[in-house]
């Protein structure tokens, strides 16, 4: 059997691995107590509370010393999860499954990964440690954006230019880079034994500009899959580029890239995990198999299964006003729209939604269309049959 460790895991992966027989060790701080978090523990064949990150190293080496571990998986960057489970892997196994840490650690800092992108698929960029390293730069590309080298979630990502460069403020050092204009995408990759597959595109919807109360960079929504065919090739071409190895590492990865009104594919950025936003749930809806779920196949099996796609599924999360709500009704739902429909909207009298400047304000909840022809369009023909009222 094939045993796993894994670092601050939410119960979708656990839960993804059980189905393909794998024993899963998972480790959470006490803090994380709650929510997804606690639903893994019912899952997990074991689960180990740490009482601080400080433990968490000690815990995962006394592990590897007395259980024959066969991989160390983290799937999010929060905490640096992945960061340690590619330190952890290339310390404690005899070999490390995962992927190299002096990879991941380019990846995680979106400067260093900018650096490894082929020039055909990249862009202009720099590291900005003052204000007159923005001015310099916004004098060669007057449109350009700013973001933290770290950060997820759209957090401290900004436009920038000559117009407002003085007004903003900005925590030095940010990564700058001339913006992007066309269709964004995400490619959903796994990568087994170190080969790597597309296991298909997500087009990406996000707020722009015409939207109240959200900022620009918002994703509000994902659809899955989308036919790229006449950037197949190159976009597999590119996948294999980033992320093959000689080694037998296996490992998700989530790359978001546009198609550019000039058709050229531009990289954004690149992760070592699947992709947020209930993506692995999207890709589940309509290829059997949820990202997690293909890994842990791939792992036990070598290989990835075959996979087709005859519909699409869609995720969304509604933006409301920012004011109080003084009820909500929800008219008689049209029964074939409402049985493809997954409601987690979590919306009820007294809520006022926040100003949505990244994806943490995005308190509302989502809506999930399973399987359709159109799944976002079914989408919205169900929020229109939910009538909110405001103080």
């Amino acid at each position: 059997m094939i045993k796993i460790i894994t670092i601050f895991a939410h119960k979708d992966p656990i839960e993804q691995a059980k189905k393909e027989g794998l024993y899963v060790i998972n480790i959470l701080c006490k803090e994380m107590l709650a929510g997804t978090f606690l639903k893994s523990c019912m899952v997990s064949d074991e689960t180990i509370i740490i009482d601080s990150e400080k433990d968490l190293e000690r815990v995962v080496k006394n592990l590897t010393r007395t259980n024959d571990i066969d991989f160390i998986y983290s799937f999010t960057d929060t905490r640096d999860g992945v960061k340690r489970a590619a330190e952890y892997s290339e310390k404690f196994l005899k070999e490390n499954k995962f992927k190299n840490l002096s990879f991941i650690n380019k990846v995680c800092d979106k400067f260093e990964f900018r650096k490894i992108i082929p020039n055909d698929y990249n862009i202009q960029f720099g590291l900005c440690r003052d204000i007159n390293d923005v001015k310099k730069f916004i004098d060669d590309y007057p449109n350009a954006i700013i973001k933290p080298t770290d950060a997820q979630a759209s957090i401290g990502v900004m436009n920038v230019n000559k117009d407002n460069v003085e007004q903003l403020e900005i925590n030095y050092p940010v990564i700058i880079e001339e913006k992007i204009f066309g269709n964004e995408y995400s490619a959903e990759a796994i990568t087994i034994n170190g080969n790597t597959k597309l296991i298909g595109v997500t087009t990406k919807i996000k707020a722009g500009t015409d939207k109240e109360n959200v900022g620009e960079f918002v994703e509000l929504g994902h659809v899955f899959p989308t036919d790229i065919s006449e950037h197949k090739k190159d976009l597999e071409a590119l996948l294999s580029l980033l992320y093959d190895s000689k080694q037998d590492e296996n490992f998700i990865s989530h790359t978001e890239f546009f198609i550019t009104h000039d058709n050229k594919i531009k990289v954004v950025e690149g992760h070592i995990r699947a992709g947020g936003d209930m993506i692995p749930e999207i890709v589940g809806n309509v290829a059997g198999y949820n990202l997690y779920r293909l890994l842990f196949y791939g792992i036990k099996n070598k290989r990835l299964p075959q996979i087709e796609y005859n519909k699409k599924s869609a995720v969304y999360y509604p933006i409301f006003k920012n004011k109080e709500i003084k009820n909500i009704v929800r008219k008689n739902l049209d029964e074939n729209i409402s049985s493809n429909i997954k409601d987690r909207l979590v919306i009820s009298k007294g809520y006022i939604q926040p100003v949505v400047k990244d994806s943490r304000d995005r308190t509302a909840g989502f809506l999930i269309c399973k399987n359709a022809t159109n799944p976002l369009q079914e989408i919205k023909k169900y929020l229109e049959l939910i009538e909110v009222e405001y103080e």
